[in-house]
């Protein structure tokens, strides 16, 4: 059933910005709001704005029309729906163009971003400068905004783990146009409110994370300094048994290390053989034919991966410590730096020719894990929503890599555990057994990016252009919330599919309801993200 769009909406639209910034047709804008999570809700038009002025123009229509708004920074929120909004009707907001890196401070490491800025971006201005800083990468590759992923509250692997933990201050344009700007800026203090997240009084920033409460235009966010030494840690478990007690040594080495580390992966073996090449079938693998294939490729029942971050003069000191702690439960623990690796790559020359071609393989693999540890950024992990398409994974490292084309299929359910060996078997019987009851094969990474905490991923893969596929993909993901809820366990980020299952009339919810009605009585920005809806 097509929309029916009023049409001084549009009119007005159009009186404002031109043909090639406003997109009206049904048809691409339908492409526009395709998705891996195959949910998507159609729209009205699609806005690409400059500056908070035309933001402002943008909401006065809506307040006036009582028309949904749904900004987004760059949509590469993959496996999460992306540019599409969460209900249908709506006005997109394209703040890509605002694309500016506002500031940077290269004595404090601090830098201001808009919107449209990407971590490939920043990488290159920061080169370009010759400024020792990491970029916050995640393996989502080098297209998504920094701004985008930090309000999403998304992790990555370079020391500074939690990406909303980094953000000193933000700007935003309330619903009602009205500008929000962290507390010091307030006062004149614009450097100052850069450097210094809390400022006086509430910390309100914390309000515009996961939530529809304005359109957030600029953030400073604080970046770890690059030291003399970054190796990538990575490490095979003897067997299954050897689960618990890594768990417990990981939690070890964050707590003795913590700013020295990365986060720690612990992958089950289908995760790290499914970012290396496609399933050999359109249903889930059996247990025997999973261990056929991680016998084939080398791979462990668990690998583990992170990264050191000292100076040199303590580098040996210190990875001969981790070894230590790993080695009883470990058959490899392993340290590699770029010199390493080309020592090893050179090595590889005189390796018969046959047994080339595999080392060159995991040569490259690790090349861009220690690109990504050294906060370059890279599409190390996108390869795996290839899993179960008809498509080949492109050969072409520098690829593009769009995970919502194609018939590629990708819901994540990202449950946070506590660091707990027992509580995390559990989760892992459970997703291992939830995923094969819906044909789904459970990839698993358990990342530790603090003493304390699992952050677990878990990428329901599909072929998108399979009806079955998908639905056993929402149906398993439905199960997954709700057992894993039972166990404790609950996900630190809802997209487009699921935005509802943790929304519920309980104390907290009913608090972001009421911030909600005062600041947006129409509830015309993003309605139905992050947010209690009243009936």
């Amino acid at each position: 059933m097509s929309l029916k769009t009023p049409v001084d909406i549009l009119g007005r639209l159009s009186q404002i910005f031109p043909q090639d910034r406003l997109e009206v047709d049904a048809t691409r804008l339908s492409v526009l709001v395709e998705n891996a999570t195959s949910v998507s809700h159609e729209v009205l038009a699609c806005v690409r704005v400059n500056n908070l002025i035309e933001i402002r123009e943008v909401l006065k229509i809506a307040s006036d029309t009582k028309t949904a708004v749904y900004p987004f920074s760059r949509g590469c929120n993959w496996g999460y729906g992306s540019r599409s909004p969460y209900k249908r009707g709506a006005i997109l907001l394209d703040l890509s163009l605002m694309n500016k890196i506002r500031a940077f401070d290269v004595n404090t490491g601090v830098v201001t971003v808009e919107p449209g800025v990407t971590p490939q971006q920043l990488h290159l201005f920061l080169k370009d400068r010759n400024a020792p800083y990491l970029v916050p990468t995640t393996g989502a590759g080098g297209e998504g905004s920094l701004l985008g992923n930090a309000l999403e509250r998304g992790f990555g692997l370079t020391p500074e783990t939690d990406h909303f933990q980094a953000v000193m201050s933000l700007g935003a344009v309330l619903p009602s146009g009205e500008l929000y700007r962290s507390g010091f800026a307030t006062k004149n203090a614009d450097r100052l409110n850069a450097h210094f997240k809390w400022g006086i009084g509430p910390y309100l920033d914390g309000l515009f994370g996961q939530s529809n409460f304005g359109v957030v235009t600029e953030m400073s966010i604080a970046l770890k300094k690059m030291p003399s030494h970054i190796s990538g840690l990575y490490f095979s478990l003897k067997s299954d048994a050897d689960f618990e007690p890594v768990c417990r040594i990981v939690q070890e080495i964050m707590h003795r290390y913590n700013g020295q580390m990365s986060g720690i992966n612990l992958m089950n073996s289908l995760r790290v053989i499914a970012m290396t090449r496609k399933s050999p079938s359109q249903t889930a693998l059996s247990v025997n034919e999973v261990r056929a294939l991680a016998s084939e490729a080398g791979i462990s029942e668990w690998t583990g991966a992170g990264a050191l971050y000292v100076d040199s003069i303590f580098a040996r000191s210190v990875e001969r410590q981790i070894r230590k702690l790993l080695v009883p439960h470990c058959s490899r623990v392993v340290f590699i730096d770029s010199k390493r690796l080309s020592l090893l790559r050179g090595l590889a020359k005189f390796i018969p020719r046959s047994w080339v071609g595999g080392y060159s393989k995991q040569f490259d693999k690790i090349d861009e894990s220690l690109q990504i540890f050294m906060g370059k950024p890279s599409r190390a992990a996108l390869p795996l929503v290839y899993w179960r398409s008809r498509e080949p994974i492109p050969e072409d490292p520098t690829a593009f890599i769009r995970p919502d084309g194609q018939d590629l299929g990708l819901l994540w359910y990202a449950p946070v555990s506590v660091l707990d060996p027992i509580e995390a078997r559990k989760l892992n019987e459970m997703v291992n057994r939830v995923c094969r009851e819906h044909d789904i094969d459970p990839l698993v990474t358990f990342t530790a990016f603090s003493p304390r905490v699992f952050d677990v991923t878990i990428p329901i893969v599909f072929n998108r252009a399979d009806a079955v596929q998908a639905a056993n993909a929402k149906r398993c993901y439905d199960r997954l919330v709700k057992e894993g809820q039972a166990l404790g366990c609950l996900p630190y980020r809802l997209g487009v599919y699921g935005s509802d299952t943790m929304i519920e009339r309980d104390d907290f919810w009913s608090l972001q309801s009421k911030i909600k009605q005062m600041l947006d009585p129409d509830n015309i920005l993003s309605p139905g993200r992050y947010s209690l809806e009243v009936k």
